[in-house]
């Protein structure tokens, strides 16, 4: 698959499930539009999700030109996990969001995690981390303590959400 600035996400379709795949700097890293989700485990490097037995974890992109290219309907950045608006039931157990935008180090993204809120959408053991450059807002939603270059490394957790 192309890493090409012009992809789109990809979605695989796999018994009215959907699994994850990759994306590029200019969409949210992996978007489900699909109900009846559940991510246990997945390894993700720079947007690509693999299953490989632990929770899922991306590293949003390093190469965001500056803030402006990465932004999109008022929203700074785009989240590294995103679940469509329409999706009604959906679970995720673990999953971690980085932020290393080392070409303009002072872009932000509003969030790591970006879901509906909703009864059936459920995550649980949520984190972000700054990894040396730019800086994540919240961890899901509006929730969650902003992760920046004042504390690089250290985690920002949110149990579980709603």
């Amino acid at each position: 698959m192309s890493r090409g600035a012009a992809a789109n996400n990809q979605l695989g379709r796999v018994n009215d499930r959907f699994q994850l795949l990759f994306r590029v700097f200019d969409r949210a890293d992996q978007e489900l539009p699909g109900c009846h989700g559940h991510v246990h485990h997945g390894l993700g490097h720079r947007g690509e999700a693999q299953a490989v037995g632990g929770f899922f974890q991306n590293e949003l992109p390093y190469d965001a030109p500056n803030q402006a290219a990465w932004q999109h309907d008022g929203v700074l950045g785009w989240a590294g996990y995103k679940i469509a608006d329409s999706v009604t039931t959906h679970e995720l157990w673990g999953g971690g969001s980085y932020v290393y935008n080392n070409v303009d180090p002072t872009i932000h993204a509003t969030r790591g995690f970006e879901v509906p809120v909703t009864p059936g959408v459920k995550l649980h053991s949520l984190l972000t981390v700054n990894l040396g450059a730019g800086t994540l807002d919240h961890v899901i939603n509006d929730t969650g303590a902003p992760v920046s270059t004042d504390a690089v490394g250290v985690p920002s957790y949110v149990p579980s959400f709603p």
